[in-house]
């Protein structure tokens, strides 16, 4: 649209990401099956469909008897054509998820929330990034123009956005109605299911607490020693000629949006001053010390690209699932309700508690990452080096391997991708235990 000045950034996660894509991207498991360290989606109904007539009247006497075993054993012998796409599991999501498909399942819904797709694409919405855009803006305008605080979120925005009073149309003055976000697309293979755990302080401080069964797909990130996964972003903002000739024309557009970001500039700046006290906040209230490693290293690899001044060149920002009321909400104004608490606890101004993934014995914060100037985006020079068990099992406890003396042995425990290679792992040799370094497996045994 040649009314909009069209503006290519780049979205560099930096801890994993989940946009979630409501009711229609939640998978239940009639839907997919676990094979070699992925989720494989499948339609039921079409594997059924191709079924010979008897064989699916044999299909329903079985369901009717038990379906959870029956709906296994389908997905399991389902011929590969009727697999639609797949993502990679961590080990820990895949140990959970396997058990919900043992035959006769173990009671649980094994749901996992998936990304919407579009065409098949990875999709992040525009609007999920609009919304990241407009709530720095309301900060920026209510520290801008000293907003009274109010206790109600509604008056907040209309305070802050100048929105029109008694009779006026909101949308008219709205100054988002004047900003345009394109949906954008992850490339193929760049996302990971993983289990979801709480962090959360208790008395002897913060550890892992239980969730129940929550599993997320997400984004690579620097942060888990993926290579860099910059997506591409489209954000248009109106002409500002244009948007004084739409005032003058008709009367009941009131005035043009006064309070409209009138440059890619001075939005970035909004966002920084937003986000990165609520990075510095997570930092020390959340990961601190060791435990926090991972989290707090990965700003490290991003510090060449400016994030300072009037014109900076990028923008830290927390988008997504998790992201937590903090960043959803304004400092000074913020009033976090807390429905399991009783008295004068119930508000509060942050909270207690995060989402997070399990990095061996420490926890990853998400949602977070960088807008960067298409034109201003230079790769991290260096990568983390994985952290242990972060991503998909190479051979199975249990599974039969060759050694490089051609010697045969079983596994007595997992061996990761990412395991360094002099680690020593249990087998079973001879019957007896013994332990040998991983350069040392060949391969598994046919």
């Amino acid at each position: 649209m040649t009314y909009r000045n069209m503006h290519e950034l780049v979205l560099l996660p930096l801890t994993p990401i989940h946009i979630g894509g409501g009711d229609e991207a939640k998978l239940m498991r009639s839907e997919y099956r676990i094979r070699d360290e992925h989720l494989e989606f499948i339609s039921l109904k079409a594997v059924i469909s191709a079924m010979k007539p008897v064989k699916q009247e044999q299909i329903i006497k079985n369901m009717a008897k038990n379906l959870d075993s029956t709906v296994t054993e389908i997905l399991a012998n389902a011929d590969d054509e009727f697999v639609t796409g797949k993502v990679l599991l961590s080990p820990e999501s895949a140990k959970e998820l396997e058990g919900h498909h043992r035959k006769g399942g173990d009671g649980r819904s094994g749901q996992v929330d998936m990304f919407i797709r579009s065409g098949d694409k990875t999709t992040i919405p525009g609007s999920s990034l609009k919304g990241v855009l407009r709530t720095a803006w309301i900060a920026y305008q209510a520290r801008e123009f000293n907003v009274p605080k109010t206790r109600d979120n509604g008056d907040l925005v209309k305070q802050a956005f100048k929105l029109a009073n008694g009779g006026g149309n909101k949308m008219d003055t709205d100054p988002f109605r004047d900003v345009f976000v394109e949906d954008s697309f992850l490339p193929d293979n760049k996302t990971k299911i993983e289990f979801i755990h709480s962090w959360k302080k208790g008395k002897k401080g913060y550890s892992f607490g239980k969730l129940g069964q929550m599993h997320k797909e997400l984004t690579h990130a620097l942060a888990l020693g993926d290579k860099p996964l910059p997506i591409l972003v489209r954000i248009g903002l109106i002409d500002s000629e244009i948007r004084q000739m739409r005032g003058c024309k008709q009367d009941s557009y009131k005035k043009t949006p006064s309070t409209t970001p009138s440059s890619l500039d001075e939005m970035l700046s909004a966002l920084n001053a937003h986000h990165e006290p609520l990075w510095k906040r997570e930092s020390e209230k959340f990961f601190y010390g060791n435990k926090g490693k991972y989290f707090r290293q990965v700003l490290e690899l991003v510090s060449h690209i400016n994030c300072k001044g009037d014109r900076p060149d990028a923008a830290l920002i927390r988008i997504g699932w998790a992201s937590h009321a903090e960043s959803k909400s304004i400092a000074g104004f913020r009033r976090i309700e807390r429905p399991q608490i009783k008295g004068e606890g119930k508000i509060a101004k942050e909270g207690s508690a995060r989402h997070v993934v399990k990095i061996g014995d420490n926890p990853l914060s998400l949602g977070w990452a960088l807008l960067v100037k298409k034109d201003k985006y230079v790769p991290p020079a260096t990568i983390l080096s994985k952290p242990v068990g972060s991503y998909g099992i190479k051979y199975r406890k249990g599974s039969k391997i060759i050694l490089d003396d051609e010697e045969t042995a079983t596994l007595d425990e997992d061996v990761f991708y990412n395991d360094p290679p002099d680690k020593k792992v249990r087998i079973i040799f001879y019957g007896d235990t013994d332990f040998e370094a991983i350069h040392k497996i060949k391969g598994l045994a046919e």
